[in-house]
């Protein structure tokens, strides 16, 4: 048998596998093969709306940082306005006239020091004490010219 025979002998063989398959067969084959394509098209469109939504709550997550952030600033902003309109007088806030007198209410000291609130402190009996943080003071100063 020659090399050429040998060839010709398993392509006929081939031949004769293709031929048993049936149409159908075939087309059950391209169906499979079809069916695979799509289930794998499914898979990335399934992976990229995964992506996509994942995105999003970082861009809202990253939204609200932002909008934390710029209410901060307005009130750093604030706390700078207010702060040259404040004088202290022995142990709290008042605001200051264009004399740099005090006037008004007073302010707990510890409320403007330690978080930058203007929370007035109130009489109670012959004390003074701050709603906030409760903190106590003695009686209301004399704040005459004078007395600094």
């Amino acid at each position: 048998m020659c090399v050429h025979s040998r060839t010709s002998v398993m392509g006929y063989k081939y031949v004769a596998v293709f031929n048993g398959l049936s149409r159908t067969h075939v087309k059950t084959i391209k169906n499979v093969d079809s069916t695979v394509e799509k289930a794998e098209f499914k898979l990335k469109i399934a992976e990229l709306l995964e992506a996509l939504a994942e995105a999003k709550l970082q861009a809202i997550e990253t939204q609200e940082v932002l909008r934390e952030k710029e209410g901060r600033i307005e009130e750093l902003k604030n706390i700078l306005n207010i702060k040259p309109s404040l004088v202290f007088v022995k142990d709290r806030y008042y605001q200051k006239d264009d004399n740099e007198n005090p006037i008004g209410e007073p302010y707990c000291q510890r409320c403007w020091e330690s978080d930058n609130k203007l929370i007035h402190i109130v009489p109670v009996g012959h004390i003074f004490k701050c709603a906030d943080c409760k903190n106590t003071f003695g009686q209301k100063p004399n704040y005459s010219s004078d007395s600094y």
